[in-house]
Parts: structure tokens; sequence; C-alpha cells
């Protein structure tokens, strides 16, 4: 009798480890469906990484670089006394970082992110676009004062504190436009 009530027993036992390795497959299968979801989350991420290095690598090798998308307004250029080579050359670095602001705001608005200055500055870090250090767009950046939200100027701090406003020219408008496609 009391080996029948040990074999009760171990049977009791290969039912609960049995039922335990059950619980354990439906929880290695959840885990398995949830790293595909993360794999392709992040093949999607890269993807998109991908999409917008190699959109800024055409922006900036375009004749965008030579025709920058943005302007200072008439009033702004009364007030600047700098040489036309310095402010052309400032335009052009300006134009160049603006784009890359442009993607990252498309990529911000698609994940439903607050737009600032910090959260741009982020997004292009995430993105793997420019490191301030290296590109020494770490002045320009931090001077970013704000996009206006109907996107028509770009106002930038100098170092002495004044602002200076820009205005996107017929080129940038075309670029702008093309981000607003993209986004939507």
């Amino acid at each position: 009798m009391k080996s029948l009530d040990k074999a009760d027993f171990d049977m009791e036992i290969i039912e609960s480890m049995i039922a335990k390795l059950d619980e354990m497959k439906l929880q290695l299968e959840e885990l398995a469906r949830e790293y595909e979801k993360n794999v392709a989350s992040l093949s999607s991420k890269a993807q998109e990484a991908r999409v917008a290095i190699q959109f800024l690598s055409n922006t900036l090798t375009s004749p965008l670089t030579t025709k920058p998308i943005i302007q200072e307004t008439p009033k702004a250029k009364k007030l600047t006394q700098k040489p036309e080579k310095s402010r052309a050359k400032n335009l052009r670095k300006l134009s160049s970082l603006v784009a890359q602001i442009l993607v990252a705001m498309a990529e911000l608005t698609k994940s439903g992110s607050k737009i600032t200055s910090s959260s741009i500055r982020n997004q292009l870090v995430s993105m793997g676009v420019f490191s301030y250090e290296t590109l020494g767009l770490a002045t320009i950046t931090s001077r970013i004062n704000y996009l206006r939200s109907e996107r028509k100027f770009i106002v930038v701090k100098t170092k002495k504190g004044r602002e200076t406003t820009y205005e996107f020219t017929e080129a940038g408008k075309k670029h702008l436009e093309a981000m607003t496609k993209k986004q939507g």
C-alpha cells in the first residue's frame, strides 16, 4: 500500500513538473515573439536611419549647399555688418544644419514627440547624423533658438546674445514642402 502511495506521490511530482515545463514553454514562446517584434522594430528603425542619412548625404552634396535653403531677412541683413564672403560661408553651414533639423523634426513628428531644441539635438544624435564635436556644429546648434511653428523663419542667437532672423529661400521652401510630404 505504501508503494502505491509513493507511486501516486511520484505521479503528482511528475505532473507538477510537466505543468511547470508547459508554463515555461509558453513563457519562452512569448519571449520569442517579443524578441522577433524587437528585431523587426530595430530593423525598421535602422532602415529609417539609413534613409535619413542617405537623404542628408544627398542634401549636403546637392545644389542646396551652394544655393542656401535659408537667407537673412532684409531687416536682419541691414543690421548685419559682416563681409559677404563670411556671410555666404555661415549661410552654407547653417543651411546644412537646418536641413538636418528638418529631418529630425520629421522623425519627432512621426513618433509624436514634442519638438524642442533639446529634442531636436537628441534626435540628430540618435539618428547618428552627426556628433556636434566632430562636425564642429556645437556652437551653431546651441545657438538655434527655435523654428517657428509655421516654419517660415528660423531665429539664431549670436554669441553676444543678438538674434538674427532667417527666412526660407525658394529652394528652401521646396525642400520644406518635400519634408512635409515625407512626414505625411
